[in-house]
């Protein structure tokens, strides 16, 4: 599929230095050049070049990469699908509408982005660039610790300026959760995996991305848990027990103070950003009770009147492009957790090594992305040829 398959080719000298100079720039170095460099030129320069540089690296590593077959053609379908029953949704609807029809143009574009950091993410494990994620977590750390106060709630909207793709401090944070997931597995002395987890938690924290700050912190949780003994899992379950009572208890609330966690950390705080969701996931709702099969493009700009009021889980692609995309995004969880399953009775190390990130994939999906935040399908695909690598003869296994 796409020439990648189970059995990957010689890799050319040059494919290693490209997948790595792809992942620094799009994880490491474009959330900065966005909020800095926006004044001059603007955001989209730099979501074109990351773009031309995830396809390039996708192709230049398509015959030296292994993955699922059946999970890249999932994905494969999936993106080029969703844009077309997002069109044929908008037909249905029966209504012109410009703003509609911007939406959908951009949509074709994060879909060609989201196949190439899949097969980005599958190409990083196949030719073993650990270095580039390296590279682009340290570079994050740095930044975050030189502009540690910049990065509070009040400076919130300069650092969330708007790419027609994703917001910048959303990347930020879900591209340091998906490094730290990763390379936490890489890791295999317990103590400096705890270590790696503590400074991890405390720098995705500082990032103003809620939702890859929780679930970037339960998928060190599952590392911990899934390479841990008995004696680290009960700690973990008692340190858990703990962190639980501090957040009920609202022990936490004072240092989030004057932060975007201010509101999770205290105890019957109002969540302005909560009631917003739940407004658009209560329409969005309607919206598959009245249109269950085509959905209805851009349901939002019916009554909510703006973008961003999409449903925040992977049930916005059976709202808004009905329901055949949405069993095909079933159909790549579905072969993966197959695969995850028959690989953790043959060789456990590998399905411990994809579980985090494929953690985070998950609750990212169910509780707060939706399909166009794409640094999401960089998990998929790195996870599928981490899997890939057990189906192969031994004598061909890194």
């Amino acid at each position: 599929m796409l020439g990648y398959g189970m059995r990957g080719h010689a890799a050319s000298r040059a494919t290693p230095l490209l997948i790595s100079v792809t992942v620094v720039l799009y994880f490491g170095l474009l959330p900065i050049l966005w909020r800095h460099a926006v004044t001059f030129l603007p955001s989209i320069v730099w979501t074109g070049i990351a773009t031309c540089l995830l396809c390039s690296t996708a192709i230049s590593a398509r015959h030296s990469t292994t993955t699922l077959p059946a999970t890249t053609g999932f994905v494969a379908l999936f993106c080029l699908l969703y844009p077309v029953f997002g069109w044929i949704s908008y037909l249905a609807w029966g209504r012109q509408s410009t703003e509609r029809e911007e939406l959908l143009i951009q949509t074709i574009l994060i879909m060609v982005l989201a196949l190439s950091l899949y097969l980005t993410g599958a190409a990083v494990r196949s030719h073993h660039c650990r270095p580039a994620l390296w590279a682009a977590w340290t570079t994050t750390l740095v930044y975050v610790l030189l502009n540690a106060r910049q990065l509070d709630l009040q400076s919130l909207y300069l650092s969330s300026l708007e790419t027609g793709i994703v917001l910048n401090y959303q990347l930020m944070g879900d591209a340091f959760a998906i490094c730290s997931a990763i390379l936490i597995t890489r890791i295999r002395q317990a103590r400096w995996q705890w270590a790696f987890a503590a400074l991890c938690t405390v720098i995705m924290f500082m990032i103003p991305s809620r939702s890859a700050a929780f679930f970037g912190f339960l998928s060190l949780l599952t590392a911990l848990l899934l390479f841990g003994n008995f004696r680290s899992r009960l700690t973990l379950l008692v340190l858990s027990g703990l962190v639980l009572l501090g957040v009920q208890s609202g022990a936490f609330a004072e240092i989030f103070e004057g932060t975007r966690f201010e509101s999770a950390f205290t105890p019957d705080k109002a969540d302005n950003s909560w009631h917003s969701r739940q407004e658009a996931v209560d329409f969005g709702i309607s919206t598959l009770k009245d249109n269950p099969f085509f959905g209805e493009w851009a349901f939002q700009l019916t009554d909510l009147k703006y973008a961003g009021a999409y449903i925040h889980s992977a049930l916005d692609v059976w709202a808004q492009a009905g329901l055949i995309p949405f069993l095909l995004f079933l159909g790549i969880w579905a072969t993966l957790l197959t695969s995850l399953l028959h690989v953790w009775r043959a060789s456990p190390q590998l399905a411990r090594e994809a579980g985090p990130v494929l953690m985070f994939a998950a609750l990212s999906w169910v509780l707060s992305r939706n399909v166009t935040n794409a640094a999401l399908f960089f998990c998929l695909g790195h996870a599928a040829a981490t899997l890939s690598q057990a189906y192969q003869r031994p004598d061909q296994r890194p």
